[in-house]
């Protein structure tokens, strides 16, 4: 089977895609607010979650390993 096959159809779709009118607009605000605001927060907390855990891991195996060596 050969590469070409399959870009062929997929330049073709790009133009097509490329060459859509560009003045058809699209309200974006609430999806951007939604991002900088809820999906920011809710990462910081994975995160720090994410961290802790990651701290309570290596301060186990600190403790274990002084008493068991």
């Amino acid at each position: 089977m050969s590469a070409s096959r399959y870009i062929v159809p997929l330049g073709g779709l790009l133009t097509a895609v490329a060459t859509l009118p560009a003045h058809a607009e699209l309200d974006v605000t609430a999806a951007t607010a939604y991002l900088s605001g809820d999906v920011t927060t809710a990462l910081t907390a994975v995160g720090g979650a994410v961290i802790l855990l990651a701290a309570l891991a290596m301060g186990f195996k600190w403790i274990k390993a002084m008493f068991f060596g």
